[in-house]
């Protein structure tokens, strides 16, 4: 959801007289996580600048489409839903917290599975 919404939606959990709350935020962005889209952000560009590369590139997508491959692989696997989010890093998350009137009173993590878990009050 985008920030107005996410602003709303803890606004409206405040004015319901909820205390707390523990936010898992599953779309938190690291700094590592951060460098390496800015890389393959600015490697993408140069790639799309290459008239060459370019030329390679359509010629495949055309394979692709004219032999159906991506059917193909569809065939076989399962749907298994979208996650749609934002990726936020931490001072961005303190700032939205902060625009709905909670202040972060913990921070921690889950090793394996979420890096930002925040309580807020």
């Amino acid at each position: 959801m985008d920030d107005d919404v996410l602003i709303k939606q803890f606004n409206e959990i405040k004015s319901a007289g909820v205390q707390s709350i523990i936010d898992f935020h599953a779309g938190y962005l690291t700094m590592r996580r951060a460098l390496y889209f800015r890389i393959t952000e600015t490697t993408l560009d140069f790639l799309k600048s290459n008239p060459n590369i370019k030329n390679l590139v359509q010629k495949i997508l055309l394979q692709i489409k004219q032999k159906n491959i991506l059917k193909k692989i569809d065939d076989h696997c399962d749907y298994k839903g979208k996650f749609h989010g934002y990726w936020r890093t931490e001072k961005e998350l303190k700032r939205l917290y902060k625009a709905a009137g909670w202040s972060v009173a913990k921070k921690t993590d889950l090793k394996n599975s979420y890096k930002h878990i925040a309580i807020l009050t």
